[in-house]
């Protein structure tokens, strides 16, 4: 049986701004990293979960994500 768990690691560049009106006006552009791990539903299916800090003008932002991915081939 085919091992369902297959990780991978996120490399690349990000660009963020933000305006609110209570706030401050936050941009910002850098490098990007993380990493994660789907999982194999059935073919074509995958459930992946996925980890990316970062930081934009010293505020924290990490991002944890879990989704559904579908290939459409």
């Amino acid at each position: 049986m085919k091992n369902p768990f297959s990780p991978y690691l996120r490399l690349g560049l990000y660009q963020a701004s933000s305006d609110a009106s209570n706030t401050s006006e936050n941009e910002g552009n850098g490098f990007l990293y993380g990493f994660g791990v789907d999982y194999t539903l059935s073919d074509g299916q995958y459930l992946r979960f996925d980890f990316t800090p970062g930081n934009i003008e010293g505020d924290e932002l990490d991002r944890l994500m879990i989704g559904l991915s579908v290939d459409l081939q």
